[in-house]
């Protein structure tokens, strides 16, 4: 196998104790070129002529001894060899970006913030106060990508991830932002007909919005004096997006759980009431992952302060009663 390491050190290195600056603008071609797909858009991207792309590339291709793109007139293509040394490359060009940020004043934030974030989380809490923090800081770009499966923050080079899984589950460190409380809701029109459950036991008679992923899957959590215990609920309607399973609820197909801030606005206007109330689970949290505790840019810190303060205290979250009328007198059991 090619040995990068010990060529990045030579190429690197002009002397035991200066670094070459000049090889990071041959690095840096290298890898705009791999990740435009060409010379002319790789050159015009960094502001430098087509000529002098090939010159670097032709450079780093004569130290380190290897063929790293094949191209023609009409083709272009990156060697396996090129593709093993992009993918160390990008990681170097990527730390010493975040080097040269740590140098600048905290109040000039620059460069990429590579952040993944929740699809409920992002939709009702990240969303609508993003473009005035993008408005505070227009030389930081904002990468953000949605999702719910685990995050690998080193490989796939995440500077923050949000998200609403337990801490200890994570090996990264993990800064709380906020408490974040579930709800179990459903609609008007929904207790009209079925009834109110008047004890998690009751669960059984009722139709459930499964959250695959969430904490409201087969078995729904509900504080019973100073325990936490799980009860089974009718499957009705399953799904691994929140938007699908509040859609359904809103719809009166059955009782949700929700974390609180994604159902927020339904539950002040009446949309859709919160059952239950009194045994909440113990609330849940919103963490930020980070790669390094230590070491984050200062980017990354203003985004994790700007995160937390979009979270709404879930203690500032009323529990909705049911409104006076024909359901407030009726419950599951009749």
């Amino acid at each position: 196998m090619f040995h990068f390491g010990l060529k990045l050190g030579a190429i690197f290195m002009k002397s035991a104790h200066s670094l070459d600056f000049a090889s990071i603008a041959v690095l840096r071609s290298f890898a705009t070129v791999v990740e435009r797909g060409g010379f002319s858009p790789a050159a015009k991207q960094l502001g430098l002529a087509p000529s002098t792309m090939s010159k670097h590339i032709r450079a780093l291709e004569t130290g380190l001894r290897v063929a790293l793109i094949h191209r023609t007139t009409r083709t272009f293509d990156i060697t396996p060899s090129g593709q093993r040394f992009y993918e160390r490359c990008k990681g170097i060009l990527r730390e010493i970006d975040q080097a040269s940020l740590l140098a600048e004043p905290a109040t000039v934030l620059k460069g990429e913030l590579r952040v993944v974030a929740s699809p409920s989380f992002t939709a009702s809490v990240l969303l609508p106060g993003l473009p005035a923090f993008m408005t505070s800081h227009p030389e930081l770009m904002i990468d953000l990508r949605v999702g719910s499966a685990q995050v690998d923050l080193i490989r796939e080079g995440v500077d923050v991830w949000i998200t609403l899984e337990p801490a200890q589950r994570n090996k990264a460190p993990s800064i709380k932002l906020a408490r974040n409380n579930c709800v179990v809701c459903a609609s008007p029109a929904y207790l009209e007909r079925h009834g109110i459950p008047e004890s998690p036991g009751d669960l059984k008679r009722h139709a459930g919005l499964l959250g695959y992923g969430s904490p409201y899957a087969e078995e729904w959590p509900f504080l019973v004096g100073r325990q936490v215990k799980r009860y089974p609920i009718r499957k009705a309607f399953a799904s691994d997006n929140g938007d699908a399973l509040r859609s359904c609820c809103l719809e009166g197909l059955g009782l949700g759980g929700f974390y609180a801030f994604h159902v927020a606005a339904d539950l002040e206007a009446g949309r859709l009431v919160e059952v239950l109330s009194s045994y909440r689970a113990n609330p849940g949290g919103v963490h930020a992952i980070v790669p390094h505790r230590h070491y984050m840019s200062p980017g990354a810190r203003a985004f994790i302060e700007f995160v937390r303060s979009l979270c709404v205290p879930s203690e500032k979250l009323r529990p909705s009663q049911p409104r006076s009328g024909p359901i407030s007198g009726r419950s599951s059991r009749t």
